[in-house]
């Protein structure tokens, strides 16, 4: 499945992270969830999203080093990993710790909750981030604050029926609020 370029940026911070982590720290610091991120040819701008692990179906990779101290991604589950990977449109072979993109302005709490990006709440919630949020300084802090704390909490949400629900109903809530006000 490829996915719309436009809509994903090489994010640096994760990418070098996934370098620095392993070859200055040694430390994990962050894991990463299918939906999150995605791989990036470097080539032709095509984005594959990251899988499921083929060998136990698992959602979660971290950074790590393959046995020629190739730095990848690993399933934290099973401990199969990828450092490369082969563009399935131009064939280029693509490094991991390169490659890693991020979806542009996404309303990670919502998405889960509404289970598509396309939501009609999830489109209005991206559309006040942008005509309001980010026109003031303390609505850009927020969305900056926002953007690095939600996807690990939407990575909960998304995994359960009753938070999906909840955030459902407090999202819709908020967003009845905000429509009031506009």
């Amino acid at each position: 499945m490829n996915l719309d370029p436009s809509k994903w940026e090489y994010d640096i911070p994760v990418a070098s992270h996934i370098r620095i982590e392993m070859e200055v720290s040694g430390r994990v610091l962050h894991k990463y969830h299918v939906g999150e991120i995605a791989l990036k040819c470097i080539k032709c701008g095509n984005v594959v999203p990251l899988s499921p692990c083929s060998n136990c179906d698992s959602t979660t990779y971290e950074p790590g080093k393959s046995t020629d101290g190739t730095v990848g991604l690993f399933c934290t589950q099973c401990e199969k990993g990828f450092s490369n990977w082969t563009c399935s449109q131009c064939a280029t072979e693509n490094a991991v710790n390169k490659t890693v993109a991020k979806q542009k302005g996404m309303c990670f709490i919502a998405t889960a909750a509404f289970e598509s990006a396309e939501a009609p709440e999830v489109f209005f919630l991206r559309k006040f981030r942008d005509d309001t949020l980010l026109n003031s300084t303390a609505g850009a802090f927020f969305v900056d604050v926002y953007y690095r704390v939600s996807p690990s909490l939407a990575s909960i949400v998304s995994r359960s029926r009753i938070l999906k629900r909840s955030s459902r109903v407090i999202l819709r809530y908020v967003i009845q609020h905000l429509r009031s006000r506009v």
